[in-house]
C-alpha cells in the first residue's frame, strides 16, 4: 500500500495518539529498510506529530530522519548527540541503533570498534549486540594490527551464531560463520570447524544456496579432518562422518552423478 493509503486510515482512525505513533514508527522503519528514504522520512515526521517529545518514539523518529537526510559534519555532530540523549533517558535501544550507524560511518576499523563497544557494554543478548559482536569480529580482523576476540567475546560470537542460525537470518548469519570460521581456522581447531561447518550446512542447503556449502567442504578438504579427534570423542566422529558424506554428495554432483536426496539435513 501506498504512505497516503497508510496516512488516511491511521489518521481518521480512533485509534490513540500512542497507537498511532507505533504504526507510523513501524511504517518509517519498513521503508527505511527497503531503501524508500522520502517515504520513511515522512513517515517518521507523522511519529513525531502524535508523540510526546520526552519519549522513545519521537527521539527513535528523529534519529531516522537525522540518518536519512544529514550529511558530512552536521551528521556527525546531530548523531552522537541524540545517542547521548536517548542513553541519558535510559532509550538504550535507540542509543544502540545510533551507534551501529556510526560504526557503519566509521572511516577506519578502531574507530568502529570504539561505537560497537557502547553497544556490547550493556551485555544483554539482544538482536543489536548480536550485531554487533558480529561487526566487530570483523572489525578486528582488519586493525592495522588485527586482534582476536577475548574469551567472552568469542562466546557472545557463538551465542550469536546459534541466535542467528535458530531465526534463519541471511547475511548475517554468513558473515558470524566467516568470523567463527576465521577463528577456528586461525587456531587449527579442526572439531569446531567441522561442527560449524554441519550447521552451516544445513541452512545453505535449505536456501539451496549450495555454493557456499561447496566452497567450506573445499576450505575442510584441506585440513586432516581426522587428526583433530579428541579422546573419547564420539560426537567428533559424528562431525567427521557428516562432513565425509557431504563430501561424497558434492563431488558426485560435480561429477554429473546422482547427489545424496536433499531430505538429508544434518539437522542441529
Amino acid at each position: 500500500r501506498c504512505l497516503s493509503d497508510w496516512s488516511s486510515d491511521v489518521c481518521s482512525s480512533d485509534l490513540a495518539n500512542e497507537e498511532k505513533a507505533e504504526i507510523w514508527l513501524a511504517v518509517a522503519l519498513a521503508e527505511e529498510s527497503l531503501g524508500n528514504v522520502d517515504e520513511s522520512v515522512l513517515a517518521a515526521e507523522k511519529v513525531k506529530e502524535y508523540s510526546q517529545e520526552d519519549s522513545g518514539r519521537y527521539l527513535q523518529a528523529s534519529v531516522t530522519i537525522a540518518g536519512l537526510t544529514l550529511e558530512g559534519e552536521e551528521r556527525e555532530k546531530e548523531l552522537p548527540a541524540l545517542e547521548r540523549t536517548a542513553r541519558e533517558r535510559g532509550f538504550n535501544t535507540v542509543a544502540d541503533n545510533i551507534a551501529l550507524e556510526l560504526a557503519g560511518d566509521a572511516g577506519t576499523a578502531a574507530e568502529k570498534v570504539k561505537h560497537l563497544d557502547r553497544v556490547l557494554v550493556g551485555g544483554d543478548r539482544a538482536y543489536n549486540q548480536v550485531r554487533a559482536i558480529v561487526s566487530k569480529a570483523d572489525a578486528l580482523s582488519k586493525l592495522e594490527t588485527p586482534k582476536e576476540l577475548k574469551p567472552q567475546e568469542l562466546a557472545s560470537l557463538v551465542v550469536a551464531y546459534s541466535y542467528l542460525h535458530a531465526q534463519r537470518f541471511g547475511s548475517l548469519f554468513d558473515r558470524c560463520h566467516r568470523m567463527l570460521w576465521r577463528t577456528f581456522d586461525a587456531r587449527q581447531e579442526i572439531p569446531q570447524m567441522l561442527r560449524l561447518f554441519r550447521h552451516s550446512s544445513f541452512v545453505w542447503r535449505i536456501r539451496g544456496e549450495d555454493s557456499k556449502e561447496t566452497d567450506y567442504i573445499t576450505r575442510l578438504s584441506r585440513h586432516n579432518v581426522q587428526s583433530g579427534a579428541p579422546p573419547g570423542g564420539t560426537s567428533f566422529l559424528t562431525e567427521v562422518s557428516y562432513f565425509l558424506k557431504r563430501l561424497k554428495a558434492v563431488a558426485s554432483s560435480l561429477a554429473g552423478g546422482n547427489p545424496e536426496p536433499k531430505s538429508e539435513t544434518g539437522s542441529t
